[in-house]
């Protein structure tokens, strides 16, 4: 090795500068060892203090996967082994440790080599080190937020799109598929500092790398296809195009490099501050194609003062809006109904967004032509078209109702819907006289998190909308925030309140599970005969559960209205039945205050904890009492009886008495189109086709839904006779004669 100072002047690392001019062999390997201890060290101690991060960085590196997942319906990432998980999270602890001591482990390194390079050769090192690190930072920041959200959706629908065909992705390979990209992407867009140190040192010259360029477009597609996870084109397309360009940009730093080595200096300058503008100009271009260049979201036109935002997943609203079989939801998501009735076609997007205020609910939502929906309603209601917002809408009432409603399009690919009232809150956010939710940034931290989190999620910020959610509105000064949302595949409500300090959230949890005792013994549960009698009661009463759970869950894997998943239903019903009787539940005694209590009544499982200034309360029991749960905090809604009557078989089952599948007007229509039938077969005044039968009868209705009919008459006599053993359960008293 060089002396204490080398020729040029430049003095060495402190722990090199009383260093002797030579050193044998034994003492590089001494000094080797005690380099790699001291790496070693700090290693260790970025790891403890990474693993008391572990689930944020899991939920960190797991975000795009999880995000696209949700966009395709998918929202549980599976473990398949008990120790996966504590391994998976010693891993990604592991790499956070290195990556926390890197700059620490970097100077080892360079303490161990600097010596050993004269003057020139340093000058060098300096910039390819700093430009290694935050090149890798760079190609790893595109990788996350260009390539692992487009590479997952597209696999995710690859694989969902065939036939009888589920995906699982597990905890393991989710992270493993995530770190790979990462590193592969980050090593890629090391080659222009790699190619500038080889040229700084000689060793190419541009002309050469420009010979060669021909070849390395291939080699670039070669080493795509080996680093991208699938063999799809696209994919490797992906990795092979930032190949190339970064090819071609190192090849300019190469000539600028030569340039500098033939002038007074003879040091790269130039190629350096080249490298350096060209790292500032891909991230102001990436920063400007991801945030800047876009159109704007939907869901930045919800005011902050908004009771109550619910996200549904667009694919699941069918399912959601047969499980919601109580009043009180029915009525949230019946602006979904009244939208239907429109004929506008299919939403776009993967979220539909229903902004809950104390005066009316709007439904904002993606459409590919919404500016054309308010003519058509214009023309098809004899209403004016007006400009609201700065697009075209149109205003219309029913028939009964006071309130109007308007549809509007504020922008060609954005559709609003609901209470004219609720829309001006709206309008006032677009027009920048009203601020929007998503300007706090708690929720813009929590959005994403909840949309991956299951099919139907909510959140609140205002202080009417944290009442509804907290058990007579205790403590909800306390409460900052408040989210909510489906999980387990709809077999559990997850609570989350953000409290102002640890405190509150330990008062607000000790206060949820006092209330939640406080009604379970007000529900009129008693025990019965002695205590052996009662314990085995109980275990009978567990085992029935059980049983109407595993029924429900072979119901949601049998199609739709098939006699199989009728005959489970009704194994369910019958077993939460035997379970209550097994408890000591009186099915007449009225059990509910509101859609909370019903949340904690028996047979459902009910847990609080508090975590620092977060409570998550935790329910699981029947989907349609969660439902109604998550939709407490406010009473807006639609009314679909106000709608107009449709024909029988030709919408969404409905509740109304004597008529399954049809609201109340409905059923009104459904009795006299009988009466007609039996009584006036030749005819009625003033109408055409009128036959002895009603028109239900007919094989094929013009209705854009009719290859539905026969899926949900079916579902709709599953209902009624599910209602009928309802009305058996209570007694003779209340049966149907």
């Amino acid at each position: 090795m060089s002396g204490a100072r080398d020729p040029h002047g430049a003095l060495p690392p402190p722990d090199e500068q009383a260093a002797p001019a030579t050193m044998p062999f034994r003492a590089h390997l001494v000094e080797l060892r005690g380099r790699l201890l001291r790496a070693t060290i700090a290693i260790a101690l970025g790891f403890f203090v990474a693993w008391t991060i572990h689930v944020e960085l899991y939920e960190w590196l797991s975000g795009p996967v999880r995000s696209a997942m949700a966009d395709n319906g998918l929202f549980a990432i599976k473990a398949l082994q008990i120790t996966e998980s504590i391994s998976v999270y010693v891993k990604l602890s592991l790499v956070g440790g290195v990556f926390l001591a890197s700059p620490y482990v970097f100077y080892q390194v360079w303490a161990f080599v600097a010596p050993g390079l004269v003057a020139s050769e340093r000058r060098i090192m300096v910039p390819v080190v700093g430009a290694s690190v935050t090149f890798f930072a760079a190609g790893a920041a595109f990788c996350y937020a260009v390539v692992l959200p487009f590479m997952t959706d597209f696999l995710i629908k690859l694989t969902v799109e065939a036939q009888g065909m589920t995906l699982e992705p597990t905890l393991q390979s989710t992270v493993a598929y995530s770190m790979w990209l990462l590193l592969a992407f980050g090593l890629v867009f090391e080659l222009p500092v790699f190619m500038y140190f080889l040229s700084a040192l000689g060793l190419v010259t541009a002309r050469g790398l420009l010979a060669f360029y021909r070849y390395w477009v291939v080699i670039a597609f070669v080493v795509g296809a080996i680093l991208t996870p699938t063999p799809d084109p696209l994919n490797q397309m992906l990795m092979s195009g930032p190949l190339v360009i970064l090819y071609g940009l190192g090849t300019i730093v190469a000539w600028l490099v030569e340039r500098d080595r033939s002038s007074e200096s003879g040091l790269p300058i130039r190629g350096a501050a080249v490298l350096l503008v060209l790292l500032v100009a891909a991230g102001w271009y990436a920063s400007e194609t991801l945030t800047g260049v876009r159109h704007r979201q939907p869901i930045e036109d919800v005011p902050r003062e908004v009771t109550q935002l619910v996200g549904i997943h667009r694919g699941s609203i069918p399912r959601l809006r047969q499980q919601a079989t109580g009043a009180h939801s029915k009525s949230a998501l019946g602006v979904l109904e009244l939208y239907d009735q429109l004929g506008a076609g299919e939403l776009a997007g993967t979220t539909v967004w229903l902004a809950r205020f104390p005066d009316g609910v709007a439904l904002i939502a993606r459409h590919d032509k919404a500016d054309t929906i308010p003519p058509q309603v214009a023309a098809k209601r004899r209403v004016s078209q007006v400009t609201y917002a700065g697009g075209p809408s149109a205003l219309f009432t029913f028939k009964g109702d006071r309130r109007h409603w308007r549809v509007a399009a504020p922008q060609p690919n954005v559709l609003w819907l609901g209470n004219d009232a609720a829309l001006a809150r709206l309008a006032q956010v677009r027009e920048g006289s009203a601020p929007a939710l998503v300007e706090d940034i708690r929720v813009a931290e929590l959005l994403e998190p909840l949309r991956a989190s299951g099919p139907l999620f909510a959140l609140t910020l205002s202080q009417g909308g944290r009442v509804g959610w907290l058990p007579q509105g205790a403590l909800a000064d306390t409460v900052e925030l408040v989210t909510a949302s489906l999980e387990k595949g709809g077999k559990q409500l997850v609570v989350t309140y953000r409290c102002r300090g640890a405190d509150n959230a330990r008062s607000l949890r000790d206060r949820l599970q006092v209330w939640t005792a406080e009604v379970r013994d007000e529900s009129g549960q008693k025990p019965v005969g002695s205590a052996r009698m009662q314990q085995v009661s109980d275990r009978l009463a567990k085992l029935a559960t059980s049983m109407a759970r595993l029924a429900d869950a072979t119901a949601r894997l049998l199609p739709d209205g098939s006699p199989d998943q009728v005959a489970s239903l009704k194994a369910s019903h019958d077993s939460m039945l035997i379970a209550r009787e097994l408890r000591g539940h009186v099915p007449d005694k009225p059990r509910s205050k509101g859609p909370l209590a019903n949340l904690v009544l028996p047979p459902s499982v009910v847990d609080a904890h508090a975590d620092l200034a977060d409570v998550r309360w935790r329910a699981e029991t029947a989907t349609a009492t969660l439902i109604d749960a998550l939709f407490a905090p406010s009473r807006a809604g639609f009314d679909v009886s106000l709608l107009p009557a449709r024909k029988p078989g030709a919408g969404a089952p409905g509740d109304a008495k004597g008529q399954p599948g049809a609201g109340p007007s409905e059923a009104k229509g459904a009795d006299k189109a009988g009466a007609r039938g039996k009584g006036a077969a030749k005819g009625a005044k003033g109408k055409k086709h009128t036959t002895g039968a009603p028109k239900a009868t007919k094989p094929k209705g013009p209705e854009p839904h009719g290859a539905e009919a026969a899926r949900l008459r079916k579902e709709a006599e599953a209902k009624a006779e599910l209602g009928t053993l309802m009305q058996r359960a209570r007694g003779p008293a209340d049966a149907p004669p």
